[in-house]
């Protein structure tokens, strides 16, 4: 009777540490899908982009007075504040924020105080959706789909007012700037001298039938733009 009550306890020792098991792994089981779940959101297309706070845009949702209220893709909301000094380009042409709209796209550079509010020191505008594919500020130069307005990639050399830059792919294109071309380095307002090798630019502008590009507006950076790596944007 003894040896009996002995191995009845030692099967229900047993019984009690696999069941103790058991209950344990699902917590194990659970936790790995949604680590692997958000680590694949982070990365993929579409989901959040690093920002330092000197960009913003979106689809235009509403503009009164000096503020445009954009909609961006993932549909939160964001307020762009515009001073006398933003410069403003629509369709690649020099233009104003009274020119802006609900629904035109537009891409913002300039800088965010503590409080979280965006003042703009340029704003980029498209009254047709940003060719290849939506999203935020990217990195410099891949071949994307182009209508001839946009163009970019590390600056190779500057001669003048012409600037020669190299994407991605290793290709080179000049960019060639005139009086009225405005400039911002970093999300300030600057000038096409101040710009120099090695620095990051995006432009808007025109292509000629000679496939000569012509900028209205430059965006400089003197470090590489955070986000996904990709073509001019809108």
């Amino acid at each position: 009777m003894k040896r009996f009550l002995v191995g009845l306890m030692s099967v229900t020792l047993a019984a009690g540490a696999v069941f103790g098991m058991s209950r344990g792994s699902p917590s194990i089981v659970t936790a790995s899908p949604s680590a692997q779940t958000s680590t694949t959101q982070s990365t993929l297309p579409g989901g959040p982009r690093q920002n330092d706070g000197t960009r913003a845009g979106g689809q235009i949702a509403s503009v009164s007075g000096n503020t445009v209220t954009v909609k961006n893709r993932d549909g939160a909301s964001q307020s762009i504040v515009t001073s006398d000094s933003t410069t403003v380009t629509l369709d690649g042409s020099a233009s104003n924020v009274s020119a802006l709209a609900a629904g035109q796209f537009i891409r913002a550079t300039g800088t965010t105080d503590s409080a979280g509010a965006f003042t703009a020191t340029s704003i980029e505008a498209n009254t047709t959706p940003p060719q290849g594919g939506p999203g935020g500020p990217g990195g410099p130069g891949g071949s994307r789909q182009n209508d001839g307005t946009r163009a970019g990639g590390q600056v190779a050399s500057v001669s003048g007012n012409t600037v020669t830059v190299k994407n991605r792919d290793g290709a080179s294109q000049s960019i060639v700037a005139s009086d009225s071309t405005t400039v911002t380095l970093d999300g300030s307002a600057s000038n096409v001298s101040a710009l120099a090798a090695g620095q990051f630019i995006r432009a808007t502008g025109t292509t000629d039938s000679a496939g000569a590009f012509t900028a209205t507006s430059i965006e400089g950076s003197t470090t590489q733009p955070q986000g996904r790596p990709g073509g001019p944007r809108p």
